[in-house]
């Protein structure tokens, strides 16, 4: 009895031990291409979109639950559907530039991995 308490108690210390080495760091499942958009000088009233690619370099699909945006001026786009192992998809981010003078805006991605933080910035001149 004392013996197959001890092989319990291993085998319940090996599983922790291996929950523990999982990461919570989203860059371990996954690659954006840039973090941070620079649109440079653009013209009021004439809204822009940047262009963040994710890839997938997990073995298990990421799934992009929602996209948190700093104000309304930002329109986030992104699919829904799982990326697989090696695969990439597109999100893309509106910014309608009705404010002149400069801006920086913040993106929260959100997935099963965690969180990332995207970035466009840039000048709205007349």
């Amino acid at each position: 009895m004392l013996i197959r308490m001890k092989k319990l108690l291993i085998l319940i210390l090996a599983c922790f031990s291996l929950m523990a080495l999982k990461s919570d760091n989203p860059s371990d499942y996954m690659r954006f291409d840039k973090t941070t958009h620079d649109f440079g000088n653009i013209v009021q009233g004439i809204p822009v979109t940047a262009k963040f690619v994710i890839t997938n370099i997990s073995s298990e699909a990421i799934i992009i639950n929602s996209i948190e945006r700093q104000c309304g001026c930002t329109t986030p786009k992104f699919n829904t559907t799982p990326i697989g192992k090696s695969e990439s998809d597109t999100i893309t981010v509106g910014y309608n530039a009705a404010v002149i003078g400069a801006f920086t805006k913040k993106i929260t991605v959100k997935t099963n991995f965690g969180n990332t933080e995207l970035f466009i910035r840039g000048t709205v001149i007349q």
